[in-house]
């Protein structure tokens, strides 16, 4: 009896141990489970915070996209209106013809592809142009004289803004006369020299313009439409990289 007795104990002993094993196991299986289950719970609770701001991100690359696609539209109408100061155009150039270029402009930023799609800096270019084509177009008889090779507008109006001082159109010129590192920075601290721009030819030049040679009245024109193509041309493909 004495070594049943024993027996027992050590069976009682051995059932002891084993389902103390057992819970130990059972407890870190469960203690594993419920870390991954709130590592998961995390995870899922961050994705739902960050949802909204996802989906924000998602929804304005789309915007953009079809902002861009509109803007294409918008800037391919207005470069066919600047035609009338095209270097290369025939055309007489004086009064009557600035004031219908004035009124296509006007046309063009009315309608449903027009001013809407302007950015900042662009705005700027086209008001530049279109100050001037106003002025000069109701102050009084003026001449313009296109210019031939071998010199060029872009010459002529350099020369003309040294020598008067006009400093702000110098600096929009002499930025633009680089266009791979343009490009690579457009439109970033280009708005202050659009800005420029547009204060010195409303304000100095149209003061000045019955004092301009013919062919620097022409060079003032061609490079108003010239410089607001080039800033279309930076900004279509600054929102292409």
């Amino acid at each position: 009896m004495q070594q049943l007795g024993v027996v027992l104990n050590a069976l009682i002993l051995l059932a002891v141990a084993a389902a103390g094993l057992l819970i130990a196991v059972g407890r870190k299986a469960f203690e594993a489970a419920v870390v991954k289950a709130a590592e998961e719970g995390a995870q899922v609770a961050i994705r739902n915070v960050n949802w909204g701001h996802e989906l924000a991100h998602q929804l304005e690359k789309v915007r953009g996209t079809q902002r861009q696609e509109l803007r294409f539209k918008s800037y391919a109408c207005l470069w066919k209106t600047l035609r009338p100061l095209a270097y290369y155009e025939t055309d007489e150039l004086n009064e009557t013809a600035a004031r219908d270029l004035s009124r296509a402009l006007t046309d063009w930023y009315f309608s449903e592809d027009g001013g809407l799609m302007l950015t900042t800096p662009l705005r700027n270019l086209y008001f530049a142009l279109q100050d001037v084509l106003h002025a000069v177009a109701n102050g009084g008889r003026w001449d313009v004289e296109r210019i031939k090779e071998p010199n060029t507008p872009k010459g002529v109006l350099n020369n003309a803004a040294r020598e008067r001082s006009w400093t702000e159109v110098s600096n929009m010129l002499t930025y633009l006369e680089k266009p791979g590192s343009v490009i690579s920075q457009w439109p970033d601290g280009v708005e202050p020299l659009t800005l420029g721009w547009r204060r010195q030819m409303t304000k100095t030049v149209i003061a000045e313009w019955l004092t301009l040679k013919p062919y620097e009245r022409y060079a003032v024109l061609q490079q108003l439409g010239s410089v607001l193509r080039t800033g279309m041309t930076y900004d279509v493909e600054s929102r292409l990289r």
